[in-house]
């Protein structure tokens, strides 16, 4: 118990304790079967034995592995809350180095220095008196230390208990018993959560155990001893360094996503929370594990009259569609205020998409298979008529005093890149978008999501249960509902857009 008070002490989790719970179970059953050598039927209290000890592990794995990646349970944080030496987590940092810099040295005469420490350091009100940026910056480097502790580290109580539980079992039993060559199970453990340092040090407390096992029972200098020790360095050694080969790839892998995850951001940038008198909240969610984004697109800019939007959908999903997501994206950008009306605005990105399916995919026969279906829409400043274009893509949804209401277009456009047709081919469709109603844009990747059984998404009659719900409200419920109804897995990319009139304009303007 003073190792698991020294570790919720350094870690700032008291709820570790939870997990030094279960181990104690297992270390009891085993010493009180070893001390009750002679007594009662063998079978049973091995029986018993093994019982105890597997509930007592399955105990402590499954509480690590539910508090894993969560703060402090509240029931300890309420009962050492007045302890002013026990840090906590979670708390907002209030050190201001500039500040401390521009003050100077503390003088003493006066008033302590005192710097209330978050995250980076104990949570605690630290007095300093002639107190230096030096200083301040001692501190922090001991927070950095502090800081590099995570919570998982919590599970290194697991192999530290089994070197514990099999020196003082291998000591107890009788001499023709051997257990020490099970302290390899101790760096293997390691291995599985932790890095390859924590792994070595792991490691060389198992070697040390196996040494003084044999220092015990005075045979250390004998040949099993000797090749007992060599043989668990070894198989230590190499755990580490397949350890440290892991964790060069994963660090490898982190760089490669984090390079891809900024690549897909800057491709795909976020909807402002607000244009003029508009409201806005975005989801996007790609099919592909581990992509940001895929054949969906949706951006909006502000014009002289008001904001235009597009959202798309390239044929096919996932990476492979990215290349044409961006294209549009980029020539819309660039062409949005240039052009007076949503026709002649769709004409110039159908020339932008046909010249780049003409220049970059090779079979021409392949051609007429690349599309992208997409909504153009303008919604003015001034007044309430709202104009779109759709070219192929499913219609939206207006939510009006508690009733949904789908726009479908009495003359869709062909999606972008097939036709070439010229401005009077894509109508303009005229609607009521009043102050307090929401807009829902989307692809047919929420609609055409199935459950186990087919059945599409039912989006409309769904979205009904959440008509009174702000943009960013509507949106949570539609994608815990959306995966709900597709187990979590979709076929094909989604994007959703939630717009809202306001009575007044945004006093901010465009706010990101």
């Amino acid at each position: 118990m003073a190792v698991t008070f020294a570790v919720a002490l350094r870690t700032g989790l008291h709820r570790i304790v939870d997990v030094a719970w279960g181990i104690g179970f297992t270390a009891v059953a085993l010493v009180s079967y070893v001390m009750s050598a002679g007594d009662g039927d063998p079978g049973r209290r091995l029986l018993v034995t093994v019982l105890t000890a597997v509930w007592g592990l399955r105990l402590a794995l499954h509480i690590a592995r539910r508090g894993r990646g969560h703060g402090e349970d509240p029931r300890y944080e309420r009962c050492y809350e007045p302890w002013p030496w026990t840090p906590r987590r979670g708390t907002a940092q209030l050190l201001d180095v500039d500040s401390v810099a521009a003050a100077g040295p503390c003088d003493q005469r006066s008033s302590p220095c005192v710097i209330s420490a978050g995250e980076d350091l104990l949570d605690a009100h630290v007095t300093l008196r002639g107190c230096t940026v030096d200083d301040v910056g001692l501190r922090r480097r001991l927070g950095g230390l502090w800081q590099r502790w995570q919570p998982s580290h919590a599970l290194v109580m697991l192999p530290l208990a089994l070197i514990v539980v099999i020196t003082v079992v291998d000591i107890l039993v009788p001499a023709d018993v051997h257990l020490g060559p099970l302290l390899v199970v101790a760096p293997a453990l390691t291995a599985s959560f932790a890095g390859p340092r924590l792994t070595a040090f792991i490691g060389a407390l198992a070697i040390g155990a196996q040494a003084f096992i044999g220092i015990h029972f005075g045979v250390l200098n004998t040949r099993n001893v000797m090749v007992q020790v060599f043989s668990l360095a070894v198989l230590s050694a190499l755990i580490v360094f397949f350890c440290r080969v892991r964790e060069h790839r994963r660090q490898e892998l982190a760089r490669a996503r984090s390079v891809a995850e900024a690549a897909q951001k800057a491709l795909l940038r976020p909807l402002p929370h607000h244009i003029g008198p508009l409201r806005i909240a975005s989801l996007y969610l790609a099919a592909e594990d581990e992509a940001e984004i895929g054949g969906d697109l949706y951006t909006a800019t502000g014009t002289d009259d008001g904001v235009r939007m597009i959202i798309g959908d390239v044929r096919g999903h996932g990476l492979s569609a990215v290349s044409e997501s961006a294209l549009l994206l980029g020539a819309f950008r660039v062409v949005a205020d240039q052009h007076s009306t949503l026709p002649a605005l769709a004409v110039a990105l159908d020339r932008s998409v046909s010249r780049y399916l003409a220049d970059f995919i090779e079979a021409e026969d392949e051609i007429d298979e690349h599309f992208i279906t997409a909504l153009l829409l303008e919604i003015p400043s001034d007044g309430h008529t709202t104009r779109m274009t759709c070219c192929g893509h499913p219609p939206p949804l207006l939510l009006h005093e508690h009733h949904v209401r789908t726009l479908t277009s009495p003359h869709p456009a062909p999606p972008l890149g097939l036709a070439g047709l010229p401005a009077a081919q894509f109508p303009v469709d005229e609607f009521a978008f009043d102050a307090g109603d929401t807009l829902i844009l989307y692809t047919d990747g929420v609609t055409e999501a199935r459950d186990e059984g087919g059945v599409f998404y039912p989006f409309a009659q769904r979205v009904e249960q959440w008509t009174t719900s702000s943009p960013e409200k509507l949106l949570d419920h539609i994608h815990r509902d959306l995966l709900a109804h597709c187990r979590g897995h979709l076929s094909d990319d989604a994007a959703i857009i939630a717009i809202r009139r306001n009575t007044t304009p945004w006093p901010g303007g465009t706010d990101r």
